[in-house]
């Protein structure tokens, strides 16, 4: 097994055992992800659903959110990682900025090459540092720092042909991610960073 962890995270006691409990007792799921929880008792992701979604979010460590099983992505921060599928799904080097856990799951489910399950009660505290654009910066120094989530953004969409909802945290300006004309907007973004460069 391969334990992915940021280095800004604190396990609880036992939350190790119960990803490797869950992987032990699931032989067809890759990745075990636990629940991951901001200092102040928000959850900030337990597993992902559809198209990027973090499942849980915002939603407190205390209350229901409902079992531990399969779910459709797992985040790096905190997961355990069956190291024979490293063998085989590498992440990508071009996804060296962010989004490289999305990336590598989306493969793997495309490849039908494996399920992920998240565990509810596999508790780690993430003391976070918020990379959304900053509001009190001067707009051009605000820009530049997104500009590389943008970057990244631009190569998975030009790989995989979708828009990833995570651009649209970077971007504000874009809008509504759920309105067709924001997204066709955001299309319009990541072809010209893709044809022009991030500069």
């Amino acid at each position: 097994y391969v334990l992915l962890i940021d280095n800004d995270m604190e396990v609880m006691p036992g939350a190790l055992e119960l990803l490797l409990y869950q992987l032990e007792q699931q032989p067809a799921a890759v990745a075990a992800m636990g629940n991951v929880i901001f200092p102040d008792g928000s959850i900030h992701v337990c597993g992902g659903g559809r198209l990027g979604e973090l499942l849980a979010k915002n939603r407190r460590f205390d209350e229901s959110i409902g079992e531990s099983g399969p779910c459709e992505w797992v985040a790096g921060g905190f997961t355990l990682v069956r190291s024979a599928v490293f063998a085989e799904h590498q992440f990508d080097p071009n996804m060296r900025h962010y989004f490289e856990d999305f990336e590598w799951c989306h493969r793997i489910n495309q490849a039908q090459a494996g399920a992920f399950h998240r565990v509810v009660e596999a508790l780690a505290i993430h003391f976070h540092e918020n990379k959304a654009p900053n509001q009190v910066q001067p707009k051009e120094e605000s820009r530049k720092q997104a500009m590389k989530y943008v970057e990244t953004l631009a190569y998975f969409y030009r790989k995989h042909g979708f828009v990833y909802d995570a651009l649209f945290y970077h971007v504000p300006e874009l809008g509504d991610a759920a309105n067709p004309f924001r997204v066709a907007s955001a299309k319009i973004l990541l072809e010209l960073v893709n044809a022009r460069g991030s500069e």
